[in-house]
C-alpha cells in the first residue's frame, strides 16, 4: 500500500479548509462543530433601565403685589346704603317736575302775557306762583285782601317801600281792615324795591 506523503495531506487539508469542506484543518470528525451547535444561544443582553429624571424642586409662588393706594381707599370707603339707591334714582324725576313747576304758564291774552313777563322781576321775592318767599304771598286772593283798590297797589309798586314809608303811608301799607291787619314794611326780610320805570299798562 502506497503511503501519501505528509506534505500532500497537509496541503489537501488546507485546501478543503479553504473551501469549507469537512476534513480540513481544525475539523476533527465533526465533533467540534456539533459541540458548538449544542451550546445554548446566549440570551440577548437586556437594556439597562433608563435613569429616573431628576426631581425639579418647585419654587414657591411669589408673594402677591400690594394693592395700589386708591384701591385700598376704595375698599375702605363706606358703601352707599341700599335705601339711598331709589332716592338717587328718583332725583332726575324730581328735577324734571321742579323745572316744570318753575316755568311760567303760557297765556294767550296779551295783557296776561305782559303781566307774566313783568312778574318775572317779582318772582325772586314772591315766588314763581306768588306763593311767597322773602316777600309776602300774593296768590290765593292775598293781593285783593291787601289792596282792595288796585290804584293803591300800583302806587306801592311804583314808589317802593322806602318812598312809601317816608312820603305816603308810613310803615303800614294795604287795607287796614284786612284780616290780621295791614302789612308793615318792618316785618319783611327785605325792602320792597321801586319799579318806577314800569308803564301804566305794565303796572295794571
Amino acid at each position: 500500500m502506497t503511503e501519501i506523503p505528509e506534505h500532500l495531506l497537509k496541503r489537501s487539508k488546507e485546501r478543503r479548509s479553504a473551501l469549507g469542506l469537512p476534513g480540513g484543518e481544525g475539523d476533527d470528525g465533526g465533533s467540534g462543530g456539533a459541540a458548538e451547535e449544542a451550546k445554548p444561544a446566549a440570551a440577548p443582553a437586556t437594556a439597562a433601565p433608563a435613569p429616573a429624571p431628576a426631581k425639579v424642586e418647585e419654587k414657591p409662588p411669589p408673594p402677591p403685589k400690594p394693592k395700589p393706594a386708591y384701591v385700598q381707599a376704595a375698599e375702605k370707603r363706606r358703601r352707599i346704603p341700599y335705601w339711598a339707591m331709589p332716592v338717587i334714582a328718583l332725583l332726575p324725576v324730581w328735577a324734571f317736575v321742579y323745572a316744570q313747576g318753575m316755568k311760567t304758564p303760557e297765556v294767550q291774552d296779551e295783557q296776561l302775557a305782559l303781566g307774566a313777563e313783568v312778574y318775572g322781576s317779582c318772582s325772586g321775592c314772591h315766588g314763581p306762583a306768588g306763593e311767597g318767599a322773602t316777600g309776602p304771598q300774593l296768590s290765593d286772593g292775598e293781593v285783593l285782601a291787601t289792596w282792595p283798590d288796585p290804584v293803591g297797589m300800583m302806587e306801592w309798586i311804583h314808589v317802593g317801600g322806602e318812598a312809601w314809608t317816608g312820603t305816603v303811608g308810613g310803615s303800614d301799607y294795604g287795607d287796614p281792615e284786612r284780616e290780621g291787619g295791614a302789612h308793615n314794611v318792618d316785618t319783611h326780610s327785605g325792602p320792597m324795591p321801586a319799579f318806577g320805570a314800569l308803564t301804566a299798562d305794565e303796572l295794571a
